[in-house]
């Protein structure tokens, strides 16, 4: 399993950044490397993977994403109880 995007792509200078969040983009990236690639993510849910003609996005959520999703989340948690509609989360 892979543990990090810089450990993914095996380029170890496109692994410092000032921003949290992760991101790689490449042009030129055929179907069978971008196939070849999901199966070394196997069930990893970490990395968002994207492909459309021939070019590939890699990213990895910030932890300030990660917040505003949780926080939002409990947000509409709160309303829909106080309101009492009934939800799925």
């Amino acid at each position: 399993m892979v543990s990090s995007l810089k450990e993914l792509i095996d380029e170890p200078e496109l692994g410092h950044s000032n921003d949290p969040e992760e991101r790689f983009i490449s042009s030129g990236v055929s179907w069978e490397s971008y196939e070849s690639l999901l199966a070394k993510l196997e069930n990893n849910s970490h990395y968002r993977v994207n492909y459309l003609d021939g070019i590939l996005e890699i990213v990895s959520p910030s932890i300030r994403h990660e917040k505003i999703k949780t926080n939002l989340g409990m947000l509409l948690e709160r309303f829909f109880y106080s309101k009492r509609i009934r939800f799925v989360p």
